[in-house]
């Protein structure tokens, strides 16, 4: 278990470190950068949430043209680095979520220039824990 918590903690760290966070509504997507108020709030929601969760084995890989294709619709979250990181063998430069408001897991899309979204996930389990709060607070930015 100290094992995976080492790994939990190694990508947890990851995401405050992102340059920006862009947000996709149905396609539309808005960008905040480090430091912001926003960029603050969502990082504030997301740690709330992964708060005890575990990775676990991705259910599948992504495709580039359908994950393009799947972000024109719904609300997700890229945290977008300003150099590649490696968590779990992988590497990436961004990482692409799917915000729903009661997923109790989620994959974590890879996003490297070489090939796009194509390639591997890693799957968080939230556990006793689901996307509501960070969905909610994301849905006010509709409204902004």
């Amino acid at each position: 278990m100290v094992i995976a918590a080492n790994y939990m903690r190694e990508i947890s760290n990851v995401f405050e470190k992102s340059d920006c966070i862009n947000v996709y509504t149905a396609g539309d997507v808005k960008t905040y950068k480090s430091g912001t108020d926003e960029f603050k709030g969502i990082i504030s929601c997301w740690y709330e949430m992964i708060e005890g969760a575990y990775d676990m084995p991705a259910f599948g890989v992504s495709l580039h043209a359908e994950t393009l294709e799947a972000m024109k619709s719904g609300k997700w979250i890229e945290f977008v680095f300003n150099e590649k990181k490696v968590y779990n063998g992988m590497t990436f430069e961004k990482l692409l979520i799917q915000i729903e408001s009661g997923f109790k897991g989620f994959n974590l899309i890879r996003y490297n220039s070489e090939n796009g979204y194509s390639g591997r996930c890693f799957y968080f389990n939230l556990v006793d824990n689901d996307m509501s709060k960070l969905s909610d607070y994301l849905a006010d930015f509709g409204q902004k």
